[in-house]
């Protein structure tokens, strides 16, 4: 599964996305670029070719290589006497966040213009 059918999938319906290359004829390369669609309307985001090497990018690079790496299989979450299987870091944290919120109720307030007077 590729970064774009992830975003699509945990869209809101709201924004739809799509990703391309484009040739950057000053270096001769291609580079990626992104495609939010929101509300009808395209915003284009182009990754630079000096981002991609750049030095905060290759630490971005290294910290994802090592981070695949330190879950060996069987590995789990556990949080107090309850246990969860993961693969990945995300499903970890999503796990922990759920987990958290047990027994917790969330309650929304109104903004000023909701008042009645």
């Amino acid at each position: 599964e590729n970064i774009v059918d992830i975003l699509n999938r945990k869209s809101t319906g709201e924004s739809h996305y799509k990703a391309s290359c484009r040739f950057d004829e000053d270096h001769q390369v291609w580079v990626p670029e992104l495609v939010v669609r929101t509300h009808g309307v395209d915003y284009k985001y182009q990754v630079s070719y000096d981002f991609l090497n750049s030095k905060e990018y290759g630490r971005i690079a290294s910290l994802s290589e090592t981070l695949d790496q330190l879950l060996d299989e069987g590995a789990y979450v556990k949080r107090g006497e309850r246990t969860q299987k993961v693969e990945t870091f995300e499903q970890a944290l999503n796990w922990l966040v759920k987990e958290s919120m047990r027994g917790v109720s969330r309650q929304r307030y109104k903004g000023l213009g909701e008042m009645n007077p």
